[in-house]
């Protein structure tokens, strides 16, 4: 039972996170599920190394298929706002960092 995830490489539609991200839905890009949105809290801090935003994720249900290396997507409304990378996903009793997902949220936009 999943409800608190970390995501890096973050692209914000607009260039920068809206002023209140409290509020925001998450929806986790799956193939196997269908198009399920959840209520969450999002919190935006810079990243281990100071220079690249990290959003801490907390969902206000539990979501058990949360996966490193997963895309997610945030909305306002039916409005994208962002998307990134699951970089680990924990519960009460911790999720280990999937090493795949640090080498794409490592990835330079090459567009």
């Amino acid at each position: 039972m999943l409800k608190t995830f970390r995501v890096g490489s973050l692209r914000w539609l607009s260039g920068s996170p809206p002023d209140e991200t409290n509020q925001l839905k998450c929806k986790e890009e799956r193939a196997r599920h269908g198009p399920a949105f959840y209520d969450s809290r999002v919190k935006v801090e810079l990243g281990v190394h100071g220079h690249e935003e990290v959003a801490v994720v907390h969902l206000c249900e539990d979501d058990q298929g949360l996966e490193a290396g997963q895309f997610t997507a945030f909305y306002e409304g039916r409005t994208c706002l962002a998307s990134g990378v699951i970089l680990e996903a924990w519960d009460d009793q911790g999720f280990p960092v999937c090493q795949k997902a640090l080498e794409l949220a490592r990835l330079e936009d090459k567009s």
